[in-house]
């Protein structure tokens, strides 16, 4: 499996927040910190793209905006994600091809031999 990279940066979480609910909204920085009870530097910075935004979070804008929490979650993924492949980490190739290809002959069991004893099954 080839992993495909993006080819652009996605859009953060706080673009998302500033672009798409702040500005349309005529509410600022100070206004949503406030109503989300939280210090206005936390929001500064998920606007400004210097922090992540948190499960917590993300279930208070949620709330405050009537989206879901996964809206802010799923955002802040795809920026985790392009990220860390632009990271220059050096990944892992898969140890087998196919996974049938890694049990020996027609044994399914977990081990992949007839002799391990064991009777768990590896769901096909």
């Amino acid at each position: 499996m080839t992993i495909r990279r993006a080819r652009r940066q996605p859009t953060s979480p706080g673009e998302i927040l500033r672009e798409e609910f702040l500005l349309p909204l005529g509410m600022t920085q100070k206004q949503l910190a406030d109503h989300l009870g939280c210090d206005i530097k936390v929001v500064n910075r998920i606007v400004n793209g210097r922090t992540s935004v948190s499960a917590g979070m993300a279930l208070k804008l949620g709330a405050a905006f009537r989206t879901t929490p996964e809206f802010w979650l799923n955002a802040q993924k795809a920026v985790d994600i392009y990220r860390a492949s632009r990271a220059g980490v050096e990944l892992p190739k898969p140890s087998c091809v196919l996974p049938d290809a890694c049990l020996s002959g027609t044994d399914r069991r977990v081990g992949g031999s007839a002799s391990a004893g064991s009777d768990r099954r590896v769901p096909t």
